[in-house]
């Protein structure tokens, strides 16, 4: 089974196995007190990125 990295990156080149399962997600983060600015906003998103995968 690949890892969700392999399967973005097959599905970014149009190349997913025949049969493998697809799992996409998606969410929305609020980062509550970080919105104002484009570099703290930026740092906090890559700062959730990092620790929730």
């Amino acid at each position: 089974m690949p890892t969700r990295r392999e399967q973005f990156h097959n599905i970014a080149r149009k190349s997913v196995p025949e049969g493998e399962p697809i799992h996409l997600t998606s969410a929305w983060q609020h980062l509550v007190g970080h919105e104002y600015g484009a570099e703290e906003f930026a740092k906090a998103y890559i700062d959730f990125v990092e620790r929730w995968d």
